[in-house]
């Protein structure tokens, strides 16, 4: 089976006009001077077609999102081309789709020979989407999942070109384009156990209660620096994310203390990278996250506070713990936010 790219019943003529090479990558974008003048897909035109996607991302994250395409009930398309960018004419697609029924949907990579769709992987390996049949209409809705870009981008769209043939033989393509995808409002605010800021990125799936506890090995702290421990549990194997601090209040500015951590599993915000906040201006060393991606966090795990010197108050630790699987194997996406008790200055600790 033969590939194509928004080209039914493609014949040597509608092509021949690209150069003796085939298709070439000016059609990777959604370009409309550049599609009109490829006379196959006849004139612009709208028949009510969407694209929506989420509103937000977080840089890195490995969490496949859906995209979709929506038109007139019963309707679809017999073409499609799709990406993210941040523009119309851009020469980077960002992220990359996956999960791709096979018989339906291909990234354009490659692996079609240019005489039947363009080769796109200057743009980005796996960032440029077509459809494989060539006379199949692709009926509404129509979803396909994509994951984000490790690179922080402040705002993009995706963009697509949908290609239609209607019953008196005339072909008309429509250019589609999504609300502003942004990254996630004030991204260092994930540096706190804000379940609202949490749940809006969309990458953590839904708040949620798996028994997850913090439990601490001292009712009092003081000038002597003496290590608290802090220990968190809970039934099953483990955890796949988590955040740690300490303060006087959950959307304390200020993180309390420093830490010693039991293995390199486990960080300190204090850079920001593709996966992680930059959480150093809640104080350097003070907020507590794993390293390695869907690396599971094993229960128990304990974590040694050094308090500070000074009387600050009585203090809490707050726990976020990001769950993809329980103990049965079975997928779960969902996080908990957890409330220690209080901790209180001794001025004899």
């Amino acid at each position: 089976m033969k590939a194509t790219f928004i080209l039914p019943l493609l014949a040597a003529s509608a092509y021949a006009q690209r150069g003796p090479t085939g298709l070439t990558t000016d059609l990777c974008n959604a370009t409309p001077s550049i599609i009109t003048n490829f006379t196959y897909f006849g004139n612009q035109t709208n028949f009510a077609t969407t694209i929506t996607a989420p509103a937000t991302y977080a840089p890195g994250s490995t969490r496949a999102v859906n995209i979709t395409i929506s038109g007139p009930q019963g309707a679809g398309v017999r073409g499609f081309l799709l990406y993210a960018a941040e523009s119309a004419d851009s020469q980077v697609h960002l992220g990359k789709f996956v999960n791709l029924n096979a018989t339906q949907w291909t990234t354009l990579d490659g692996q079609v020979p240019t005489t039947y769709a363009p080769n796109c992987t200057t743009f980005g390996v796996n960032g440029t989407v077509a459809h494989v049949q060539i006379r199949d209409t692709k009926t509404f809705p129509i979803t396909i999942q994509w994951i984000p870009p490790t690179t922080l981008i402040q705002t993009f769209k995706f963009f697509a070109v949908a290609n239609q043939r209607w019953a008196n033989n005339t072909n008309g393509y429509q250019i589609l384009e999504s609300a502003p995808v942004n990254v996630v409002p004030a991204y260092a605010e994930l540096c706190r156990a804000n379940p609202n800021t949490i749940a809006a990125t969309g990458n953590f799936g839904v708040q949620t209660e798996f028994w997850t506890k913090v439990t601490l090995s001292k009712k009092n702290y003081g000038p002597a620096q003496k290590p608290v421990n802090v220990t968190i549990d809970g039934p099953g194997a483990g955890i796949n994310g988590l955040l740690l601090y300490a303060a006087i209040a959950r959307g304390n500015p200020q993180h309390l203390g420093s830490w010693i951590l039991p293995s390199n599993r486990y960080q300190t915000l204090d850079n920001r990278s593709a996966s992680f906040p930059d959480c150093s201006s809640y104080g350097k060393g003070t907020t507590v996250a794993h390293t390695g991606i869907q690396r599971t966090i094993p229960f128990p795990v304990t974590f040694q506070w050094i308090p500070p010197t000074q009387n600050v108050g009585q203090v809490k630790f707050w726990v976020v713990a990001v769950q993809n699987n329980n103990s049965t194997g079975t997928p779960v996406q969902g996080f908990q936010v957890i409330e220690s008790a209080a901790i209180k200055y001794n001025a004899n600790q």
